[in-house]
């Protein structure tokens, strides 16, 4: 068997001549013409991935509001309450502090969901706040009341009165809020895959939506129950179904016959010594009438040329 090389060169499915063939002659060989699937890429595409974390929150009220009386920021003892029941209870996501690069692409700020960390019982944990009076030092479990926002990542502390020191940490600069929970990438799983030679495709790629076949969930390491889960002390929902919807998009597009899509390839052997009409990666052969088309957008552009110097012969593959 004589020795294959192969030349490969990218170029835009509109450029190169149009190269016009004998219909006939002794030596232009048509070695094969067949239909097949034309070139495609296939995208699946999945929710982006569930990440649990514990995030660090900041003050959502206006700072102008602080120096009142104490007694402003119980509910039962001022009746103007309305005026500032966000101050020292209302915080938010604190976008410039989020611990995943991932997460700072973009995420789905609808509200905090559940914990991957499961209980003793196998639940999901409901989402953990925590505070903090001195700057981050120490940390301790939220007491009292807390509401977590039902269309955005925020959490409110809903007792009548607030402790005198929670009020004076926040003056201070030193009141800290944390939460672990959910949040899902803005950004979808995609992985993709060609069927055919991507250096000849026209067709525009197929999208196909796998949320519901597929799932990614993971557990970030500024999580609070990162370490544990590692050390198996915790167990966890977290999920990677890459290799299964890699397989599964593979299986897609060898099945899919997209008959829009179909283009006809076509092989020509020709001697090397007659190759003076110089194929280029890019040209368009024309056949003539056999084509049954003037348009030159519609004739097989070459995407392949093989040479073989044993037999001194020049392999023409277009499609």
């Amino acid at each position: 068997n004589g020795e294959i090389v192969e030349q490969r060169i990218v170029i835009a499915p509109d450029r190169g001549r149009r190269v016009s063939l004998p219909r006939t002659g002794s030596h232009l060989r048509l070695t094969q013409a067949h239909r097949v699937p034309g070139p495609r890429q296939f995208i699946a595409r999945a929710d982006g991935c569930l990440i649990e974390s514990t995030f660090n929150l900041s003050p959502a009220w206006n700072p102008q509001r602080e120096n009142l009386l104490d007694e402003a920021y119980d509910k039962s003892l001022n009746p103007a309450f309305a005026q500032v029941a966000n101050v020292f209870r209302l915080w938010q996501l604190d976008a410039v502090s989020w611990p995943d690069a991932a997460l700072r692409g973009g995420i789905d700020t609808r509200r905090f969901g559940p914990c991957l960390t499961l209980d003793e019982e196998g639940r999901r944990l409901e989402p953990i706040v925590q505070t903090s009076f001195d700057g981050g030092a120490t940390w301790h479990p939220a007491t009292g009341a807390v509401t977590l926002g039902h269309d955005r990542p925020t959490l409110c502390f809903d007792d009548a009165s607030l402790a005198w020191a929670w009020i004076a940490a926040c003056r201070a600069g030193l009141a800290w809020v944390r939460v672990t929970a959910t949040l899902r990438q803005v950004m979808p799983v995609q992985r993709s895959h060609w069927r055919g030679n991507p250096f000849a495709a026209t067709l525009p790629p197929r999208v196909l939506n796998t949320s519901r076949l597929f799932a990614f969930a993971r557990i970030d390491p500024q999580s609070i129950h990162h370490q544990a889960v590692r050390r198996r002390e915790l167990a966890a929902n977290e999920v990677d179904d890459t290799a299964a919807m890699t397989a599964w998009l593979a299986r897609k597009a060898r099945g899919s016959d997209d008959a829009v899509g179909d283009s006809e390839e076509i092989k020509l052997t020709l001697p090397r010594a007659v190759t003076g009409i110089g194929f280029n990666i890019g040209d368009r052969l024309d056949f003539g009438a056999s084509r049954h088309s003037d348009d030159a957008i519609l004739l097989p552009v070459i995407h392949r040329i093989n040479c073989d110097f044993d037999t001194d012969t020049v392999q023409v593959i277009a499609g």
